[in-house]
């Protein structure tokens, strides 16, 4: 008699695991994530300002550190040499730096992010923070100034004129507007 039983079983079990499947595929085609955006170039660079190759040297420079990345912003001493992670990620890497890009480019609310990528608003800001800096961490020796040399040739006359000694102009105006409903 169990002999009977057990086909129709794992019949039935074969079955809830390909709904589930199913659920789970459709689930991930709703929420944002860069398995997805990869296929299409212009999303990656809509949502963040960068071409897919400039993403995908983004991210290899950033993995290495951004595996073994806290997100707590300080961690006890009793836990110094073990790995600081804590609870288990909800989003791989890829996510992460794509929702930390997306929130740099767009500013979007973190209840939004949390919504797209399908976490909790806690967990946004955390990945956010720890994201920024980690980036911070990888990239503060690189020179972003241009040498005075490249500055005096590409200055425009005006402000050869008026400004010889001018090293670098930062325009800091942030403008909100409404975005309307139905664009």
């Amino acid at each position: 008699m169990s002999s009977c039983l057990l086909p129709r079983t794992s019949k039935r079990l074969d079955q809830a695991l390909e709904e589930l499947q199913l659920t789970k595929d459709a689930l991930d085609r709703c929420r944002l994530n860069y398995k997805l955006m990869k296929i299409d170039e212009g999303k990656i660079l809509f949502y963040t300002g960068l071409s897919a190759s400039a993403f995908s040297q983004l991210l290899e420079m950033i993995k290495p550190a951004a595996k073994f990345m806290s997100y707590a912003t300080d961690v006890p001493e009793d836990f110094a040499g073990q790995d600081p992670r804590g609870r288990p990620r909800v989003l791989c890497v890829e996510d992460e730096l794509l929702m930390t890009l997306i929130k740099l480019r767009h500013d979007f609310p973190e209840s939004d992010l949390a919504v797209r990528f399908g976490v909790g608003q806690s967990t946004v800001s955390r990945i956010f923070s720890a994201y920024v800096r980690c980036m911070y961490f990888t990239f503060k020796d690189i020179n972003i100034w241009p040498s005075r040399n490249m500055i005096d040739r590409f200055m425009p006359d005006a402000f050869k004129d008026k400004y010889p000694s001018t090293r670098v102009v930062i325009d800091a105006t942030e403008f909100r507007i409404e975005k309307p409903a139905n664009p």
